[in-house]
């Protein structure tokens, strides 16, 4: 590493955030993310993109249960019922930061059992991607990735880049296709 290269990703990781930054810029839309078990690691992908300040509105690193409630409204009793490893939780997340965001178009949100070790009864590499984009797509993806923990999270970063990559404005997805 040098110093002026303080973070570097995976060469498709870095392809694939400026792709996303690349749409997201050209439709003056931002982003923001809510992220659990890769702690900010989709943000900072984001931020060493190129022109990414016109894209990253923001990261929300909710690692612990707690603040997933306190700072992204997720009820504490939905977390206790069925633990933060939930697709529901992966939704809430990612609308309480669409809520705190205005002219904030799309959240990503990631929650997931990065390993080695299974949690709460929920197996190493359960990985849930929320998308929530304002006036459109909910969408809430359910993964399995194998591995150590540093191939999940890399495997958690590229599925969470290629899902707004899909859901981003021009792709014929969400709401009338914009």
């Amino acid at each position: 590493m040098t110093a002026d290269a303080p973070c570097r990703f995976a060469p498709d990781l870095a392809d694939l955030a400026h792709r996303v930054v690349e749409t997201y810029r050209a439709a003056g839309l931002r982003l923001i993310t809510a992220e659990s078990c890769t702690a900010g690691l989709i943000g900072a992908c984001l931020a060493a993109a190129p022109d990414s300040t016109a894209v990253l509105h923001g990261a929300y690193v909710t690692y612990c249960s707690d603040l997933k409630s306190e700072a992204l409204g997720v009820p504490a009793d939905l977390i206790r019922e069925r633990t933060p490893y939930d697709p529901e939780v992966a939704r809430r997340m990612a609308q309480g930061a669409l809520d705190r965001s205005p002219g904030v178009a799309v959240a990503l949100s990631v929650t997931g059992v990065g390993g080695p070790d299974p949690d709460l009864g929920k197996p190493a590499g359960l990985v849930y991607i929320g998308l929530v984009r304002r006036g459109g797509d909910t969408v809430v993806e359910e993964h399995r990735f194998p591995g150590p923990p540093d191939a999940v999270l890399t495997a958690t970063i590229r599925a969470a880049l290629s899902l707004a990559l899909a859901h981003a404005p021009g792709t014929g997805r969400g709401a009338g296709g914009s």
